[in-house]
């Protein structure tokens, strides 16, 4: 049989297999869109291993990742188990092969289930690919056609899915309100399905779900919070920016969303201050950047309070904080004081 290409490999079939109970000897699970990732992973220990069974069950993530140890595990035998599952997460194997890795899985034990999950990480506005598709394990797990790629799904899909998240729940909504959470929520999966989860448990009790019900639940204020944050951030206001951001932590915002905003706002500051500095009029200012022209005063007024070169620093701390929680260097909310503390 020929090879399935590459291309083909992704979130369905994977959904398939799963539903099929089809199941393989390894797994890569690499991309850019980490939500889709993570979601493949939990599903996939979820009907693999019982929720109590310990002994057949090894994590390893980027600190702990060992090759001889992930070796030892997958040409060890399942104790009274039909599978031993290994999970090993952003280990940099397919970057930099690990001999021992390579040579235990020439003795894996039919019986195991190896899974990486490798995630492509953005560094300072550039996409760092997690995985070498040159390097010996990748080819390895392209040969057993174990790769699964996972990127980021254009706007149109991403409506689509949004929308069958909500009405999969049994509630009637509008496109307008589709529209609208997307353009609030921005188009990171985790954010988006933070919101759907809100939005769902708000409207349980609503015949239609609007745009209207969309700002109700305080997407739009949580964006005016993260404003006046980055307000008081520019006039070096530490007291009033720490209020605002436990205002955020009190409505449970997830401290991903917020970094999310946070980002959004300086790369906005950032164009207006090059904008501003080539004499750009506001009209030309909020068509090139993408804002109502309403907001153009407003962001002014912040931008007269940096230096273009310390709008690009604070872009790239943003990417840094962002990086730091994604490699789990610092968990999200300790990275985001970090952040606020080191912009102020």
């Amino acid at each position: 049989m020929a090879k399935k290409s590459e291309s083909t490999k992704g979130m369905t079939e994977l959904t398939r297999e799963i539903k099929e109970k089809s199941f393989h000897n390894l797994y890569l699970l690499t991309g850019s869109e980490h939500y889709l990732i993570n979601q493949f992973r939990d599903q996939l220990i979820s009907v693999l291993v019982p929720e109590d069974d310990t002994m057949n069950f090894s994590h390893y993530d980027t600190s702990s990742a060992d090759g001889k140890a992930i070796a030892n595990d997958i040409v060890t035998l399942p104790f009274f188990a039909e599978h031993r599952v290994i999970l090993v997460e952003d280990s940099g194997f397919f970057l930099k092969a690990n001999e021992d890795l390579l040579e235990g899985l020439e003795k894996m034990a039919d019986e195991n289930i190896l899974i990486f999950c490798e995630h492509d990480m953005e560094k300072q506005g550039q996409l760092t690919k997690a995985v070498d598709k040159r390097g010996k394990l990748y080819k390895l797990f392209d040969e057993k056609n174990a790769v699964y790629t996972f990127d980021t799904m254009d706007e149109r899909t991403l409506l689509t899915w949004l929308k069958k998240k909500i009405t999969d729940e049994g509630l009637n909504v509008e496109d307008q309100a589709i529209y609208r959470l997307y353009e609030v929520a921005g188009p990171d999966m985790t954010n988006l399905s933070n919101e759907v989860e809100k939005l769902i448990c708000y409207s349980l009790e609503k015949d239609k779900i609007t745009a209207d019900t969309v700002d109700e639940i305080s997407i739009s204020k949580t964006e005016d919070k993260v404003f006046e944050m980055v307000d008081a951030i520019s006039k070096h206001d530490k007291k009033t920016a720490i209020l605002l951001y436990n205002d955020l932590m009190i409505l449970r915002e997830a401290p991903m969303k917020i970094l999310t905003l946070i980002t959004r706002h300086y790369n906005i500051l950032s164009q207006l201050s090059l904008m501003d500095n080539e004499k750009y009029d506001h009209t030309r200012m909020s068509k090139v950047a993408g804002i109502n022209p309403y907001f153009i005063k407003k962001y002014m007024t912040i931008v007269k309070q940096y230096k273009y070169k310390d709008l690009l620093k604070a872009v790239t701390l943003c990417q840094d904080t962002d990086y730091a929680i994604k490699t789990g260097a610092l968990s999200d909310k300790d990275a985001l004081e970090k952040l606020i503390i080191s912009l102020v």
